[in-house]
């Protein structure tokens, strides 16, 4: 709309996005930009955790590193 940015939003460049977020997009499309937002946050979140799965699931379940079953009370499992 060739409107100047506030003073306060232009000195620090992080501000600028979520300004025109608030003052230029309709109530509808804002709430569809957050839900993106955070589905973003939550799709990277998944890609961080997944790789971890695995070896969780072994120190719960009682399969030591090799392959072997073993009771899940600490120090029962072989080395390896």
């Amino acid at each position: 709309t060739g409107t100047q940015l506030p003073a306060e939003v232009a000195a620090v460049k992080d501000n600028i996005v979520p300004y025109f977020i608030k003052t230029q997009l309709p109530v509808g499309l804002i709430g569809l930009v957050v839900a993106a937002l955070l589905a973003a946050a939550m799709s990277s979140l998944d890609s961080d955790l997944k790789p971890r799965t695995p070896a969780c699931r072994r120190e719960h379940s009682g399969e030591s590193s090799n392959g072997a079953w073993c009771d899940p009370s600490p120090g029962s499992c072989p080395p390896g």
